[in-house]
């Protein structure tokens, strides 16, 4: 992707605090940590150590090296957090520094997902695992500069894009990029909504 920064391992920590201030009330963050009122600390401990669990495995790209906006996606058949990666990143930390449970909660969390990933798109979707942007510099088309060259890749390509939200708000602004709502689910434990969404590529689009 040449119009996008291509995220390097160095690049981890400064995205960890984009990532750590765009999600701070996210509820997949108020989930893990347990309580409504998530702070920057335990945001941005959490997200550092995601970024390092997929670094090499998912594709990071920002919208240049001042990481106005991030977006992690995987590839098929490789779709997923790899649990021992998580707990070597720093994850063995989480217990002692957010929450106790935490690591049980991230594994559920994330064995949810799966279940309904191979149910609704198989192993050969490739996932938008997460698209942020920094609090400050929102509605200033930075979602759409990331994702605008990607999709573009896919259509050529042929793939199907398949995601997770949990901001009913986000619905509509994925279906204005082509993505339908499949399935309406909870954030395991909680009255949560997740909003699931598959994109099909365009054959036109070549």
């Amino acid at each position: 992707m040449r119009e996008l920064y291509e995220i390097k391992r160095e690049d981890l920590p400064r995205c960890a605090e984009t990532m750590a201030r765009a999600f701070i009330d996210d509820p997949v963050y108020k989930y893990m940590v347990g309580r409504p009122g998530v702070s920057y600390k335990d945001s941005y401990r959490y997200s550092l150590v995601t970024l390092r669990s997929v670094y090499g495995i998912a594709k990071l790209y920002a919208t240049s090296d001042k990481f106005e906006g991030l977006m992690a996606t995987f590839p098929p058949f490789n779709n997923r957090v790899p649990s021992m990666a998580f707990v070597r990143s720093g994850g063995w930390r989480l217990p002692f520094t957010t929450r106790g449970d935490i690591l049980s909660r991230s594994l559920k969390y994330e064995n949810n997902n799966v279940k309904i990933r191979k149910k609704l798109a198989g192993e050969e979707a490739w996932y938008l695992f997460m698209l942020a942007v920094e609090p400050a510099q929102q509605k200033k088309g930075y979602c759409s500069a990331l994702m605008r060259p990607f999709l573009k890749w896919l259509d050529k390509n042929g793939k199907i894009y398949y995601l997770e939200t949990h901001k009913a708000a986000n619905v509509d602004i994925y279906k204005h990029w082509g993505f339908e709502l499949k399935n309406l689910d909870a954030i395991p434990g909680t009255e949560d909504t997740q909003y699931t969404m598959i994109r099909n590529f365009l054959s036109n689009n070549g």
